[in-house]
């Protein structure tokens, strides 16, 4: 889970569920499609990385301004998918509850703005340099091993 706290959204949850969709960059070493709960803790997903495949296509779970927002999020085209907005619980009439759909989705789409802002401004900041170090010792790091344990 990734939490950042973009100007105009608060404080942001961001969760990789679901789906990771991961592709080879010059098409070299083929595409990982990762499906369970948490497919960024796969260790595939971080092998996938270290063979330079990127992120294509993700499923994504956003908790902002007391809302889950589930969707599918295409990195390269910054393109949402498709959106499972939150219920609205207390529409009176079918026009409350349209301006309150388009409501969230501009909460959602003012989130996503945020969230991108907010990674411009690291992107051009001094602090990029350790930020991206620390990913790339993330990425580098071995993953354990299994320890075989026996049962009697």
């Amino acid at each position: 889970m990734a939490k950042s706290s973009p100007p105009a959204a608060g404080a942001v949850a961001l969760l990789f569920d679901r789906a990771l969709d991961l592709d080879c960059t010059y098409g070299a070493t083929g595409k990982d499609s990762l499906r369970g709960t948490g497919p960024t803790r796969m260790p595939e997903a971080k092998d996938a990385l270290r063979t330079g495949k990127v992120p294509r296509k993700a499923f994504l779970t956003l908790h902002a301004q007391g809302n889950q927002f589930d969707l599918n999020f295409n990195p390269e085209q910054f393109l949402c998918a498709s959106t499972k907005l939150p219920e609205v619980e207390e529409a009176e009439t079918p026009r409350a509850l349209f301006e309150e759909r388009i409501t969230l989705l501009r909460d959602l789409a003012k989130t996503i703005d945020a969230l991108y802002q907010t990674f411009l401004q690291t992107r051009a900041s001094s602090a990029w340099e350790s930020t991206s170090n620390t990913m790339r010792k993330w990425i580098a790091a071995t993953t354990p091993k299994p320890v075989m344990v026996s049962v009697a």
